[in-house]
């Protein structure tokens, strides 16, 4: 015959439960991102970084297990877009820039870190494995593999990550699916791409893309996907327009945190890129695009059946009536 525990076991026991339960939400999380020097950032590259401005380690969590940035203006229960960043951005200003993403797109946003370095290593990080790409990956593959869409932005620096990660991915459904075509067209369609002054020139055929483009911006016409040796993917969308933000830390007041500004004279890479007239904060900050974000599904039916194609935009929606 079995034993009941006693009122008195099952009271403690409920207590132990919930001193576990509670602990473990706390312990989920690695570092709050208010926390972080510039120098500790590199520690959390791939890291996910919440809409509660909380840091979490790749390997045991997905987008799909943190909680998400939502829209100041709108209720979805749609599920997390990603959101990766530029160079030279520390987690806060990320934590800024995802608010910017999901109050323009309207939905939930979760970040993948590419954390910031100094100097040169905002170079040299190119040409090594990245935290950022895998952490993607991984994600992209979960959702896919489960028929799920999964809705990807990034900006400047961080498409070069997303690029490789897409071609990472591209290779994996082809060996999923290595004499069925027709499924592997089917799985790399749930990839939805949004870029923001993209510095990335070649992206595979099979995602859906939007190219954010703002005439004004030298980056993707002369890295991107408008320079001359890309390959933007197959119907691939350029949203274009042209706009100079004259006060671009007064339009994103979030870009000048507290004591963002001496980390960017600590950034020598940035300083450079300045110089040469490269990189134009006025016209090329996330903040600057976000202003023109349009629905996703309503510029992907201008797609060309073969190709790509421009489609002019303001910071108006998109009629199509």
């Amino acid at each position: 015959m079995r034993k009941e525990l006693s009122p008195s076991w099952q009271t403690c026991l409920l207590i132990f439960c919930s001193f576990l339960t509670s602990y473990q939400v706390h312990a989920d999380c690695d570092v709050m991102a208010a926390d972080l020097s510039f120098e500790e950032d590199a520690l959390y590259d791939g890291y996910l970084l919440g809409g509660n401005g909380c840091l979490y380690d790749p390997v045991q969590f997905t987008i799909d297990d943190v909680p998400p940035m939502l829209p100041e203006n709108a209720t979805t229960d749609a599920k997390a877009s990603v959101f990766i960043n530029g160079s030279a951005v520390i987690a806060m200003v990320h934590l800024n820039e995802m608010q910017d993403i999901a109050n323009g797109s309207g939905l939930p946003v979760v970040g993948i870190r590419n954390s910031a370095r100094n100097g040169i290593k905002e170079i040299t990080k190119l040409l090594h494995r990245s935290a950022t790409t895998k952490t993607l990956l991984k994600n992209i593959m979960k959702r896919i593999t489960l028929g799920e869409r999964i809705r990807i932005v990034s900006a400047s620096q961080g498409t070069f990550f997303t690029s490789r990660a897409l071609l990472k991915a591209q290779y994996r459904i082809r060996l999923r699916h290595l004499f069925n075509r027709s499924k592997r067209k089917v799985e790399a369609a749930l990839v939805e791409v949004v870029t923001v002054g993209a510095a990335a020139p070649f992206w595979p055929n099979g995602p859906q893309y939007v190219h954010y483009i703002n005439a004004e911006d030298g980056i993707p016409k002369l890295l991107g996907p408008k320079s001359p040796i890309a390959r933007p993917g197959s119907q691939a969308i350029f949203a274009t327009f042209s706009h100079m933000d004259t006060e671009p830390f007064d339009g994103c007041p979030h870009d000048e945190t507290e004591g963002e500004s001496a980390e960017e004279e600590k950034n020598d890479f940035m300083n450079i890129l300045k110089s040469l007239k490269i990189l134009v904060p006025e016209a090329h900050f996330t903040c600057v695009y976000s202003d023109f974000i349009q629905d996703f599904d309503t510029l992907r039916s201008f797609a060309p059946s073969s190709g790509n194609i421009d489609v002019p935009i303001s910071m108006q929606p998109i009629n199509l009536q």
